[in-house]
């Protein structure tokens, strides 16, 4: 039996550089062209990466988080931490969300409304620093506002179902 997996990404190479022989592109300058293009836009990023990831590191390690929301006693500081750094940064959430399934189990209130928030918010915050940085723009008009506006009511709605399904 073929094991079409390992035959599916040659055969769309193959078909690019057929197309491209029959439209008369010089294919492998045209690779080259788009492999600077790739490079070049990651030498944009780069920075705002930097710095994002930097700044998460310098909160995270801190608990500057669970010392300003030590009041609210229904949420553990794990899910404090989610709720604040899920506009920032997915990579941070992951591991909050890992931290919580370890420590409270991937059944538990916890667990289900770590799950709920990580699914049903953006990083909004990143994208918005990432992809209009990338390109120049500096007025994001509305965008970073109706962005953690959403997140928040996606925060709100998975608190709300959570609640709904535990107690």
């Amino acid at each position: 039996m073929i094991d079409i997996n390992n035959i599916i990404l040659p055969v769309i190479v193959l078909f690019i550089i057929f197309y491209g022989h029959l439209k008369h592109v010089d294919i492998y300058n045209s690779f080259l062209s788009g492999c600077m293009d790739g490079f070049n836009v990651i030498v944009d990023i780069t920075p705002t990466i930097i710095t994002m990831i930097f700044a998460i590191e310098i909160l995270l390690k801190s608990n500057f988080l669970t010392y300003v929301f030590s009041g609210l006693n229904k949420f553990t500081p794990e899910l404090i931490s989610m709720m604040i750094l899920r506009p920032i940064s997915g990579n941070a959430t992951l591991g909050i969300l890992s931290d919580i399934y370890r420590k409270y189990g991937v059944d538990s209130y916890n667990g289900f409304l770590a799950s709920l928030i990580q699914g049903s918010t953006e990083t909004t915050i990143y994208v918005v620093a990432l992809y209009y940085g990338s390109v120049g723009v500096k007025k994001i008009k509305n965008t970073l506002k109706i962005g953690l506006i959403v997140d928040f009511i996606g925060i709100l709605l998975g608190i709300l179902f959570a609640s709904f399904f535990f107690f």
